[in-house]
């Protein structure tokens, strides 16, 4: 498992959200705010040395990017997005859909939600299969007004 791999698609699909630098210690007696420290598999903290909940695993996305390679980080968002959707399920069912964390899921899964329709057309328009360009033709007209 190569760890630096797992902590750069980590900082790209944002999990855990909210930290633009993850560093492989210990927290610090003075930490940064707007650090994760990562103090082995799946034990990600934040500067009040409290642990952070993933929506993915270390081991899931070592599996991603050994399978997929560099499309890994659209794959990823999709799966949070899932993960996303049935933990608002859970969430609408045992506290309705006005609590602030109803809302915090629903603003997060439209996020990533946003982020796999972007990455998927970003592909599709990458291979070529979908360029986005618009183009206008007219029917050929040939000698005497026959049309084509």
């Amino acid at each position: 498992m190569d760890t630096q791999k797992i902590i750069s698609l980590r900082l790209r699909i944002q999990d855990p959200h909210g930290f633009p630098k993850i560093v492989e210690s210990e927290v610090p007696a003075t930490p940064d705010e707007l650090t994760c420290y990562r103090t082995g598999d799946d034990q990600y903290y934040n500067s009040d040395n409290e642990r952070l909940h993933l929506y993915l695993s270390d081991a899931t996305l070592d599996a991603m990017i050994t399978a997929y390679g560099d499309d890994a980080e659209c794959r990823c968002y999709f799966e949070i997005a899932k993960n996303l959707g049935a933990e608002m399920r859970i969430k609408r069912l045992t506290t309705g859909t006005e609590t602030t964390e109803w809302q915090t899921l629903v603003d997060l899964y439209n996020y990533y939600r946003a982020l796999s329709d972007a990455c998927k057309a970003q592909v599709k328009s990458d291979s070529g299969n979908d360029t986005g360009r618009i183009g206008q033709s007219k029917t050929p007209v040939i000698c005497g007004g026959w049309q084509l």
